[in-house]
């Protein structure tokens, strides 16, 4: 405690506060309400031994004819209760001079058992035991020798409260001068004279008195008559063992030393009863418990001592009211046991925590014997009475989580916060020295955003949904300002960015870390900011960009520095994401379309391939057909076919439910249907006439389950942080589940990435959010020739990766877009398309951002395939909650409107798309 007190200034509180302030609000609540309760209940104890001392001494209880000693016993305690109210509500300077006469009685008392321990024994003294000094007696009494039904727990339970006096001088801390010299020095000072003298009054007794007298040895010394033994109350054993008034006999004047024992008592009830609202004052002020701050002086210093002086006396009284010593003094040893333990333990960490900023000028500590001093009274407490133990350190544990889970608005530099750098800077170094292994490998994300428009990031809230607190996550923003700026502007502006955006990261439950800078422009700050995130290995490793929206209407030289970005990201061996959200309120988990379509879908491209025909005349999904049921009613049931066309209808899935297949038996299932592929072709054209429309019944449905989403969502979000506006809750909306309803995500797995595209999307997949949702993969194969082989090896190759899904699809691109996709991607180009072959006019456009005719012409081949893809995307995903699709990559010869151009066609074929790429390196393993 000496420690403690010395590093740096210590203000009102006391034991509270100086725990509070070395180990954090989570201990120092618990130990705050539990000192200030302790306190309370010891006033109580003392005040019952007073009032116990008075009833044996007046024999009130024969006076008013009570059998029941207690009433005596509450009676003369509730008066001295209100004495002693009524004294410490007059100030700290009446307490203090009543502390004095207290004392010199006390002192005065002592004196006299001492002269008493001198004198020659009456007759009746040497029947209860007493005698000269004498050094038998003293070698008899030296060992321990427990009888008469008591344990060292209970006798150290009687004995511990009168050492508890020596936290009298730090409770009143905020009444000190100077309470960094005078908390030690009067502490130990305090320990040296109360230990001397309980050691010379305890050598004292050892040695004059008689631990048992039996009645034959009093017979003998005494010659009793039969009416001196009725007088004694007719036992048969005497001694300091069964006379607890003991030293009122051996004592000069006896009644003095009865002054002593009530001025010993109400003292240190005084000192309890001025303890205890001084330290719950202070609690309350801090507010880490709402219900008690109706106690905090801010209704004015005087009103609040008031309550809580009324709230310490009716505690004080309902324990006088027990009427018996023992209990009470059995109750209150844990408590203040549980504080010294906290006392020895924050030393302990504080020391253990390395932070610089613990340098206490007391020198005189150790912090291993301080943890064995915790060690002992955590033991002790359980040596006195192991249920009062348990029931201690449980309250102490149910208000160490509420503080835990409240998360006051506190900042006091404790040493917890001291242990969480220090841990997190030696996992760190450990974590810089392990290789990394693609079996422990985890997505990390470094996402841009613009600050103004966090609350409406919805593609931020959705890679929060993926990490969650598994994975790392970097909030990174550039702000653009000009080199005007002198530097102290600059510090001040970056400041507040970081400030309020911290606060925005906070009350959005965003569980991850900012990275702001100044640059002159976005790109040259993303590139410091890719290069320079991380430490050591927990870096960022995939970069997500949001899509940037009507380009051609913005300046055409951010729209190429953001295609170099994109170039510049995987150069430096980043993945890439792009998310284009465009309407958030608009994406919602509707009900599974019937997998009928889908089913058809595959049993045409199988068709296709049995007749052998080309790529311009079939096609794995029948436009004419799914786009005309998608179209019509997206939300229509869908018939069960008849046994006989769905048994041999084309499948290509496995499940992720209990009906799953094991590998072989799906690879026997797609031969076996395959044989009897050309029975079932006549089976299509009876399907289309089987699709019912109920789309009147499916709006009105959708509207109660849109009401349910948000509800949910409310709830979810209302819970943990009343700040979070309704912006976010219409963000979240989309990606919650509700009940009766499944989305669906979809995954073009269009090029060989590593494995990032499936992994995220399964991540995605299982996380609670999306748990409901249904994983439909799309892969591309440009042989028809191999289409079995293909998916077979698909098949067994997603197996392997332990990636579940709904079902599979494969589809061709090689058919040429329609008219009207190639209109709208001229349309788009057009203003960027140079077709000229005069020199001079070529000079004027920089061809790493126009088009070229040339450049046009080099990868027309890839703005079909591309094309087509935006078209395939829009006629089958047009529902799912969240298309997954292979970012191209951009290549270095190639015009940023061209790719641009690319991107956006495919961004708009869905509602809510995440274009995403690795890095080629390999994040999916079979091997365990």
């Amino acid at each position: 405690m000496s420690a403690i007190s010395t590093n740096g200034n210590v203000k009102e509180g006391g034991i509270y506060y100086l725990i509070s302030r070395t180990l954090g609000p989570n201990f120092g609540g618990p130990i705050g309400i539990n000192f200030s309760l302790a306190s309370s209940i010891a006033s109580a104890m003392y005040i019952v031994g007073f009032a116990e001392t008075i009833s044996d001494v007046s024999g009130f209880d024969e006076y008013m004819g009570w059998e029941n000693p207690a009433w005596s016993v509450r009676l003369f305690g509730a008066s001295a209760l209100i004495l002693l109210h009524g004294i410490s509500l007059m100030g700290m300077k009446y307490e203090s001079k009543t502390q004095f006469f207290f004392m010199f009685i006390l002192v005065g008392s002592m004196v006299n058992f001492i002269i008493g321990s001198f004198m020659n024994k009456q007759k009746e003294e040497i029947i209860l035991g007493l005698g000269a000094y004498s050094l038998k007696t003293f070698y008899d009494n030296l060992l321990p020798q427990f009888c008469n039904g008591v344990t060292f727990g209970q006798t150290f339970a009687i004995f511990f409260p009168a050492a508890t006096g020596i936290l009298a001088g730090a409770n009143i801390s905020g009444d000190l001068k100077d309470p960094q010299k005078s908390i030690p020095k009067g502490t130990f000072f305090a320990i040296l004279i109360s230990t001397f003298t309980y050691i010379i009054i305890v050598l004292i007794i050892g040695a004059i008195t008689h631990r048992i007298f039996p009645i034959d040895r009093v017979d003998y010394i005494c010659n009793l008559s039969i009416d001196q033994y009725e007088a004694l109350g007719n036992k048969d054993v005497f001694g300091l063992t069964y006379y607890i008034q003991i030293m009122q006999k051996a004592s000069a004047v006896p009644f003095i030393t009865v002054f002593g024992i009530c001025a010993a008592t109400l003292s240190s009830a005084l000192a309890s009863l001025v303890a205890a609202p001084k330290v719950f004052e202070v609690v309350c002020r801090d507010e880490l418990f709402p219900g008690i701050v109706f106690f905090s002086d801010k209704d004015g210093r005087k009103y609040s001592q008031l309550k809580l002086f009324i709230l310490n006396f009716l505690i004080s009284v309902a324990c006088v009211a027990i009427g018996n010593l023992n209990v009470i003094a059995g109750l209150i040893s844990n408590f203040f046991l549980m504080a010294y333990t906290l006392i020895n333990y924050a030393c302990f960490d504080a020391s253990n925590s390395k932070m610089p900023g613990w340098r206490p000028s007391f020198r005189f500590y150790n912090r291993w014997t301080s943890l064995l001093g915790a060690a002992l009274c955590l033991s002790m407490m359980f040596i006195l009475q192991w249920y009062t133990a348990l029931a201690t350190i449980l309250l102490i544990m149910i208000f160490y989580y509420y503080v835990s889970f409240r998360k006051p608005d506190v900042n006091w530099g404790s040493s917890s916060q001291a242990n969480v750098y220090k841990n997190a800077l030696q996992y760190s170094i450990q974590l810089n020295n392990i290789e990394s292994h693609i079996k422990t490998y985890r997505p990390q994300f470094l996402i841009f955003c613009k600050e103004k428009n966090l609350v409406d990031s919805t593609h931020l809230f959705l890679i929060k949904g993926i990490t969650g607190t598994r994975s790392l996550l970097v909030y990174a923003h550039v702000i653009i300002e000009p080199d005007e700026l002198n530097m102290q502007q600059s510090k001040c502006l970056l400041k507040n960015k970081r400030d309020t955006v911290h606060k925005d990261l906070s009350d959005h439950l965003v569980k991850g870390f900012k990275n702001i800078i100044i640059e002159e422009s976005f790109k040259r700050g993303a590139q410091h900011i890719l290069q320079l995130s991380g430490l050591g290995n927990l870096q960022p490793n995939v970069a997500v960009l949001k899509m940037r929206s009507n380009w051609t209407e913005k300046d055409i030289l951010v729209t190429h520095e953001y295609c170099l970005l994109i170039r510049y990201a995987l150069f430096n061996n980043y993945g890439l994401g792009i998310m284009d959200i465009k309407n958030p309120n608009s994406l919602r988990l509707y009900e599974d379309i019937d997998s009928e379509i889908y089913d058809k879908a595959d049993k045409m491209s199988e068709e296709s391939s049995q007749i052998n025909s080309s790529c311009d005349q079939n096609e794995v999904i029948s436009k004419e057909s799914e786009t005309s049921s998608f179209k019509s009613n997206p939300h229509s049931d869908v018939e069960q076919p008849n046994k006989k066309s769905s048994s041999i209808k084309m499948k290509c899935e496995l499940n992720g439910n209990k009906n799953d297949k094991d590998g072989d038996e799906n690879l026997n299932e797609i031969k076996r249907i395959s044989t009897v592929s050309n029975v079932s072709k006549g089976s299509t054209d009876t399907k289309d006439s089987k699709i019912s429309r109920n789309s009147k019944n499916s709006n009105s449905t959708r509207g109660n389950k849109d009401e349910i989403a948000i509800d949910m969502t409310k709830k979810k979000f209302g819970k943990p942080n009343n700040r979070i506006i309704k912006k976010i809750v219409s963000n979240w909306q989309q990606f919650y589940k509700t009940k009766g309803k499944k989305g669906t995500i979809d995954i073009w797995w269009l090029f060989d990435d590593g494995g990032l595209t499936l992994l995220i999307s399964y991540i995605l997949a299982n996380r609670r959010k999306f748990i409901s949702s249904k994983l439909r993969i799309f892969f591309v194969t440009n042989k028809i020739q191999t289409y079995f082989a293909d998916k077979m090896k698909m098949i067994q190759l997603l197996e392997k990766f332990r990636i579940k899904y709904y079902r599979l699809h494969f589809v061709h691109l090689c058919k040429l877009p329609g008219e009207d996709k190639m209109r709208e991607f001229k349309d788009m180009l057009d203003p960027f398309y140079i077709n000229s072959n005069n020199k001079n006019e070529i000079k004027n456009y920089s061809k790493s951002i126009y088009t070229y005719k040339s450049q046009y012409i080099l990868f027309l081949e890839t703005t079909n395939r591309l094309l087509r893809l935006s078209e395939m995307v829009t006629e089958i995903c047009s529902n799912s909650s969240l298309c997954i699709i292979t970012l191209p990559i951009f290549k270095e010869n190639m015009p940023s409107t061209l790719y641009i151009s690319w991107l956006s066609l495919i961004c708009k074929s869905a509602p809510n798309v995440f274009l995403l790429r690795g890095n080629q390196d390999s994040v999916l393993t079979f091997y365990s």
